[in-house]
């Protein structure tokens, strides 16, 4: 037995030695491919501090098994030991590899994606990685197998040295438990969102999205009407009417936006434009480089509607069509209402629910959807399609004759134009008339950032680009060279798409809404909503002034405003009873935060829920500021309120959800 502790305690240490070389490769990666430079004190402090400490609490907590196995067959119990070691180190390699191409650590959510879904993320984004990360990461790994099943079997050391070895194994065995509450900081710790990923333990950060509490299920009836008039208090800006429906409520439209508008007769086209990872960061005039990396969005938005202070409700693009088309509550799981796994009444995927695609068709629009890439990855397909959409087109419906991936690539589909482009050849071949809904879903900012024309990733196309628009290098230093390419040429698509439907009759009579799913987080802003901030611009040749705002909202305030644009301006009719949980746009022209407004409800490690100017962020309750900014004292005052909302937003959402209780089928149902 003495024997096994020792080759033990030796694999151990041989683990926390292969992953310091790994956290080595990693900062030279870093520094060389994204000109971003690591302190001595993030690296040592934080990075191998914190990955030593987790290796020390996970070697006692195996030591057990290993020590019972080996009672009774030594060899066995000694090369299951190492087979796990092998297996943590390829874990930890695929964790810091996926973060080096996504700037993401993996989460719980990973485990939430079917085999084929999962199938295609790994193609994806890791064929893409740089061959010399992979290639380190090779000679580790092989470095890693040789020293478990050759050197330590071999290695010979005195009686002194490993007792030695042995008690320093029970110090820092004792100092890890110690600390094991603190082997993990929280983004206030450091300096931006960038060092926060790279400080902490890959592997804790995943152990620690994990929720072992599963959501509540069985709901007493008492329980929940009691939460549902004290949520509807707190929410007193609509006017309930079910009981048994905590969301519908059916005060009249507020039309916000109507006095930017004419009023007509006639019945507008609306283009909503989902933008793959259009950031605030990078975007418009408060952003965080002291110049807007998209000039044909800026130009846009001087003659339009425009919001500075606006979020999405979710950090991937999970949840913008839930929330942009059907303003709906956040869903159960980690990636929201679109990926529920629950089965409902009449073979339909998800909750009973109105959206705009629904709303519009009963007002003799045609519906068409648009994305370049796999029409069912985060379920879309099943989501826009519930919905009864006239026209649903992905990458499989694309001229292939006519539009080309890039060869011996792996991409996520088509690039922006080509998307923008087929559009057009479809909308004229199917004759589609006006009315008409276009949604868009563009993908030309997604990572591996692989998709844009050739020409964006030359070095010389960059230097002319920044020199043309006044940029300083020096702030662009920070943004892999891959992804500020994809950044001018989903500007340029854009841009390009506008050139193409100016040409068109409807063009006078369209409402363009455009905005990011998420925001690009590449730790240019030191912001704990580096994740959410991003654009919102309406544009249309309808306007009668441009206005920028600065009121907070999100997402899921789009849809109520343009129903109530379309009903007061241009006599749609649409019923005063709805589910949305947006109140609608905020046209405040200066900072303003007073909504209730749900993020990612399930996250340890991102802000949950704001109420106000407060947020619920790492299990307590801050207030954040005009800048974003979350100071760091506790607001005591109001700490039980904000919670109070937040818990009964929860209990809600998941009884809506499990029981169908969203919305009521109607009695008549359209047909187009």
């Amino acid at each position: 037995m003495k024997k096994l502790i020792t080759e033990y305690i030796h694999i151990i240490y041989t683990l926390i030695i292969v992953f310091v070389l790994i956290r080595i490769l990693e900062v030279f990666y870093v520094w060389f491919e994204y000109n971003n430079s690591i302190s001595v004190d993030l690296l040592f402090s934080r990075s191998i501090n914190f990955d030593s400490l987790f290796l020390i609490n996970l070697g006692w907590i195996l030591l057990l098994p290993i020590m019972v196995i080996g009672f009774f067959h030594k060899k066995i119990a000694i090369n299951l030991a190492k087979i796990v070691a092998n297996l943590i180190v390829l874990i930890h390699l695929i964790l810091t590899s996926y973060f080096l191409i996504s700037w993401n650590i993996l989460n719980v959510s990973v485990f939430e994606f079917s085999f084929q879904e999962l199938s295609k993320i790994i193609l994806f984004e890791f064929s893409s990685q740089n061959l010399s990360i992979w290639i380190g990461f090779l000679i580790i790994l092989i470095i890693s197998i040789y020293l478990f099943l050759r050197l330590i079997p071999n290695l010979k050391l005195n009686k002194k040295v490993n007792i030695s070895l042995a008690f320093l194994f029970v110090l820092l065995g004792v100092v890890a438990l110690i600390n094991r509450k603190h082997t993990f900081k929280s983004i206030k710790y450091f300096d931006n969102n960038y060092q926060y990923l790279l400080g902490n333990s890959k592997e804790v950060f995943l152990i620690k999205s994990i929720d072992f509490s599963n959501p509540k299920t069985n709901f007493n009836i008492q329980e929940v009407k009691n939460v549902t008039q004290s949520y509807q208090n707190a929410n007193i800006h609509f006017k309930y009417n079910k009981e048994e429906y905590p969301f519908i409520h059916n005060e009249p439209y507020r039309n916000v936006l109507g006095k930017y508008f004419v009023k007509d007769t006639i019945t507008p086209n609306i283009v909503i434009i989902i933008s793959e990872s259009l950031s605030s960061s990078f975007s418009g005039k408060n952003n965080c480089l002291n110049g807007s990396l998209t000039p044909f969005i800026d130009s846009l938005s001087s003659h339009s509607l425009c919001w500075e202070n606006f979020l999405s409700n979710a950090e991937r693009s999970y949840g913008v069509l839930p929330n942009v088309l059907s303003s709906l509550p956040s869903g159960i799981g980690n990636r929201g209402f679109i990926n529920m796994d629950n089965d409902y009444a009449d073979f339909r995927k998800y909750p009973l629910h109105l959206s705009i695609i629904e709303l519009l068709k009963r007002n003799n629009y045609t519906t068409n959807y648009f994305y370049g890439g796999w029409g069912y990855f985060d379920n879309v397909g099943y989501f826009i399609k519930e919905s009864k959409i006239d026209n649903f087109v992905c990458e499989d419906d694309f001229d292939n004759s006519i539009y080309q991936k890039p060869d011996g690539e792996m991409v996520w589909g088509y690039n922006d134009k080509d998307l923008f482009s087929q559009s057009y050849k479809i909308i004229d071949e199917k004759n589609i008339v006006q009315p008409f809904l276009n949604i868009y879903q563009t993908l030309s900012l997604h990572s591996p950032f692989n998709l844009s024309e050739k020409k964006y990733y030359s070095e010389k196309f960059l230097t002319e680009w920044i020199e043309q628009l006044n940029l300083n290098p020096k702030n662009l230093e920070k943004i892999p060279r891959n992804i500020l390419s994809s950044i001018i040429f989903s500007d340029d698509a854009l841009r390009y798409y506008f050139n193409l439907v100016k040409k068109r009759k409807e063009f006078s009579n369209t409402i363009f809404i455009i905005t990011g799913d998420h925001s690009l987080d590449i730790g240019l802003c030191n912001s704990a909503f580096a994740k959410y901030r991003v654009p919102l611009i309406i544009y249309s040749e309808l306007l009668t002034s441009p206005a920028t705002f600065k009121g907070v909202c999100s997402h899921i305030d789009i849809l109520p405003s343009i129903i109530a644009l379309l009903q007061n301006n241009f006599g749609l009719n649409f019923s005063n009873s709805k589910h949305w949980i947006g109140q609608g746009l905020d046209t405040s022209r200066f900072f303003n935060a007073e909504r209730n407004i749900p993020l990612v409800i399930n996250s340890k490690f991102l802000p949950q829920y704001i109420s106000g100017s407060n947020v619920i962020y790492k299990n307590d309750v801050y207030r954040f500021d005009s800048l974003f900014n979350i100071h760091n004292e506790s607001i005591r005052k109001e700490k039980d309120l904000v919670e109070k909302i937040f818990k009964d937003y929860l209990l809600l959402n998941n009884y809506v959800c499990t029981e169908d209780k969203i919305w009521i089928k109607e009695k008549t149902m359209y047909n187009k």
